[in-house]
């Protein structure tokens, strides 16, 4: 092959193979990646305030439908819910949660929407636009009430997200206590020290003084309690529930209220961090976790897993009980959409399926008990008595990422026929030890800017379609005085 067709060659593949790589940026998986706490806030500019539909919840399980049916229950469930769960999610620091709390955790009856003043609530779509969080009790700016968990949400005893973060006030709770296997030396770490889904806002004394690490259990004998009206219904004592296996004589018990939301928490973290694919990614913060029936106790200081070795949390079997008490409720419910739409991406599946707990966990799980995503009863928010008067929320938060995998596809034919189509044309030439004639050299250089051309249009289009979705998304059938009422009390 003449040099000088060799150089064109080449010089085209360079272009083509470029094209596919731009083409592919965005289709790039962002499972599991820690979000950097001076951009992603800041620049968090819609937060949708939408439910999830159901269809959408159901699709989000969708694939263990694909599953064998022995694959679908007990700790094989369990295991098999962890890449769902995993699946682009996001975590971050520390500090962020005590903003992403102003959402997350907000009380929308004491706080609704309208009341926003950093930022801006867009009422038709259901969206804070250009939200700005606060950052200290000096710089609170919105500082709405927060739900705050071991509080009585009937008494008088409401405090707002900036107002207090010592024991008196407001603390982040881990629901799954640190020292259980993902002590951080100062503070908590992500991916588990920092999960939504049991990270919570609670009484500090009850979080400080009552609970601390001390197991879960129903109280025979209490100890103590919490130190106000509001939260004395929190204690420690003697389990009710004995065991041989005991390591210890206490047990927390947290108010009715909040009983089934603690126990679908731990499920939860026994899904999201363990090792049952004996995959080995477990880190120090990453951890292998296993839900017991007994009392295991662990110092404060904490104990670290290994890809062999869990940590252990008990009293699963209360747990259990709990989950059948306490139903899901709305507060739940829209908690769990929130951190979905807007920050981690990734559900709580025993909120969405309650259900699930016993097939994974429950004594009498035969055969013919497994998860069915598609027919199984999924909690449903409270559009049906008015709470969010009949929106209609229609993709508002799908990803980027979705149109431009739809596309990438229709980009590689392109690419690839391209480069087969000048692959042929210098064969032919080299074959035949002639030069490429003009005519050849232009068809090859229309080939290449053609194939550019189709997939930087791809690309645009899907930019221009996400960002259609996010205008005309969620638009009402009637009404839109009760939308901001989107959190019942418990």
């Amino acid at each position: 092959m003449k040099k000088g067709n060799k150089i064109l060659a080449l010089t085209s593949l360079f272009v083509l193979l470029g094209t596919v790589s731009f083409s592919s940026i965005n289709t790039t998986d962002n499972a599991f990646k820690k979000i950097n706490p001076n951009n992603k806030l800041k620049n968090n500019n819609i937060i949708n305030l939408n439910p999830t539909k159901e269809e959408d919840i159901r699709k989000y399980y969708s694939s263990l439908e694909d599953l064998p049916t022995e694959e679908r229950q007990k700790s094989n469930l369990l295991k098999n819910l962890k890449p769902i769960l995993r699946n682009n999610f996001k975590y971050y620091t520390y500090e962020e949660i005590w903003q992403i709390y102003e959402i997350t955790d907000r009380d929308w009856k004491k706080s609704p929407a309208k009341d926003v003043t950093y930022g801006q609530y867009d009422e038709e779509q259901n969206i804070f636009i250009n939200y700005e969080y606060g950052t200290s009790a000096k710089n609170s700016k919105n500082n709405p009430y927060i739900h705050c968990y071991y509080r009585d949400q009937n008494a008088n005893d409401d405090i707002k997200a900036w107002d207090d973060h010592k024991q008196t006030g407001i603390n982040r709770e881990h629901i799954w206590p640190q020292s259980y296997g993902f002590k951080a030396s100062k503070g908590a770490k992500g991916p588990a020290g920092t999960d939504l889904h049991h990270l919570v806002a609670a009484d500090g004394q009850v979080n400080q003084l009552v609970h601390n690490n001390v197991p879960y259990g129903n109280v025979d004998e209490v100890n103590k309690t919490g130190n106000r009206t509001s939260t004395e219904k929190n204690k420690v004592g003697t389990p009710k529930r004995k065991s041989v296996n005991d390591q210890g004589n206490l047990v927390f018990e947290p108010q009715d209220s909040d009983k089934g939301d603690i126990a679908r928490a731990c499920f939860y973290m026994a899904a999201m961090y363990n090792n049952l694919a004996e995959d080995n990614k477990i880190t120090s913060f990453d951890a292998n976790l296993e839900l017991v029936d007994y009392v295991n106790v662990i110092l404060d200081k904490g104990v670290t897993s290994t890809a062999k070795e869990t940590v252990k949390l008990g009293n699963l079997k209360d747990l259990l009980e709990w989950n059948r008490l306490d139903p899901v409720d709305e507060y739940e419910i829209y908690r769990n959409d929130l951190i979905f739409n807007n920050y981690q991406h990734n559900r709580n599946p025993f909120i969405d399926f309650p259900d699930w707990a016993d097939i994974i966990w429950g004594n009498n799980i035969t055969s013919t008990k497994y998860a069915s995503p598609t027919t199984d009863s999924v909690s449903k928010s409270s559009t049906s008595s008015g709470t969010y008067d009949d929106v209609i929320y229609d993709d508002i938060t799908e990803s980027d990422d979705t149109f431009f995998t739809q596309n990438k596809i229709i980009i590689a034919f392109v690419i690839v026929g391209s480069i087969l189509f000048i692959l042929a044309i210098l064969f032919v030439r080299n074959k035949r030890k002639k030069k490429l004639t003009k005519k050849e050299k232009k068809q090859i250089k229309s080939v290449v800017s053609t194939a550019i051309n189709i997939a930087n249009n791809k690309n645009n289009s899907a930019k221009k379609k996400t960002s259609s979705n996010k205008k005309n998304s969620s638009t009402r059938k009637s009404g839109t005085s009760k939308k901001t009422n989107t959190a019942k009390k418990k």
